[in-house]
């Protein structure tokens, strides 16, 4: 009786595994072709490459509480559709959408909502 008990038990977990591994590997084979510029999190992504990121500040009367009033940021090569978005909060829902004149230089306000140096913990860049 515990033979057989354990023998169904190996039995499932040896299915499970198998399922996972399948499906880990399906995953991983994903790709994208590097002229979609899609990819996202933290990794490298393809084709656009952000650097010289700079932030602008406003002090307010209350010396505890500054606020990042705008985000400027370099491209590697103009956005494809010439529509840039910043995230500044990783668990915020607020998305900033930014000037982007067919340049590589963008430009985010970032004013309302407003959000604190405190609270922006992130910066999630966003090329379409």
């Amino acid at each position: 009786m515990v033979i057989k008990r354990s023998m169904k038990l190996f039995i499932v977990l040896m299915v499970v595994l198998i399922l996972t591994a399948a499906t880990y590997a399906f995953a991983y084979a994903n790709t994208l072709p590097a002229s979609t510029y899609a990819g996202d999190g933290n990794v490298s992504v393809s084709g656009i490459t952000v650097t010289n990121v700079q932030y602008t500040l406003s002090l307010t009367n209350d010396p505890n509480t500054t606020y990042v009033t705008g985000v400027t940021l370099t491209l590697n090569s103009a956005a494809p559709g010439n529509t840039v978005q910043i995230k500044l909060v990783a668990a915020g829902t607020t998305w900033y959408t930014c000037t982007n004149p067919g340049t590589t230089t963008i430009t985010c306000d970032t004013s309302a909502p407003s959000v604190t140096v405190t609270a922006a913990d992130n910066l999630r860049v966003i090329v379409k």
